[in-house]
């Protein structure tokens, strides 16, 4: 083999090795992205959808490395100026790795504000079982003695309404015989006054 083919298999094997450090780090950001869809809830699903979007543009950009390996295997001379191109994506996917980083971080402070905000939603929640609860006891142990004290108290009252309706009929009664005799004494005197 000639220097000048050896020159161009270790030039190969360098950016096979660039190569599997970029797709490393693709998969390194593609599992930092998956850790994050997976600690998010419903009300992270529109950042979901710009994650998945940045998921398809890696996987077109998985795809063009594809691509560009294959191109590499036939064209040997011109190594040199696409390593160069290569490092500067090798920086590049490096700038989105820190970016996805600190992503990362932002949701992580997001979830701590939300964590802080469960948890005074909890106390209030508790407050307000406390003074239903309060409220319950006061209930049953106050109003519905007073109520039951009240009861007792004037029961007596409706004892006197019916004794006071019992008298009320009675008297409607004798009201009611008084007119059947005064009729009757007016008939006795009609049949008199005739004979």
């Amino acid at each position: 083999m000639s220097d000048e083919m050896m020159l161009i298999l270790e030039k190969l094997d360098t950016m096979n090795y660039s190569l599997a450090g970029i797709e490393g780090k693709v998969d390194n950001t593609h599992e930092h992205l998956l850790r994050l869809e997976e600690s998010t809830n419903e009300r992270f699903m529109k950042m979901e959808d710009r994650f998945a979007g940045l998921e398809d543009r890696f996987a077109g950009l998985e795809g063009r490395f594809v691509g560009l390996e294959d191109r590499f295997a036939g064209l040997e001379d011109r190594f040199v100026g696409l390593e160069d191109r290569f490092a500067g994506l090798e920086g590049r996917f490096v700038g989105l790795e820190d970016r996805f980083v600190g992503l990362e971080g932002r949701f992580v402070g997001l979830e701590d504000r939300f964590t802080q905000s469960e948890a005074a939603t909890d106390l209030r929640f508790n407050r307000v079982e406390q003074k239903l609860e309060s409220m319950g006891l006061m209930l049953e142990n106050e109003i519905s003695k007073k109520i039951d004290a009240i009861g007792e108290g004037h029961d007596y009252l409706k004892r006197n309404l019916d004794d006071a309706l019992r008298v009320e009929k009675d008297k409607e009664w004798m009201e009611l015989n008084i007119l059947n005799l005064r009729m009757d004494v007016r008939k006795i005197k009609d049949k008199l006054a005739m004979a």
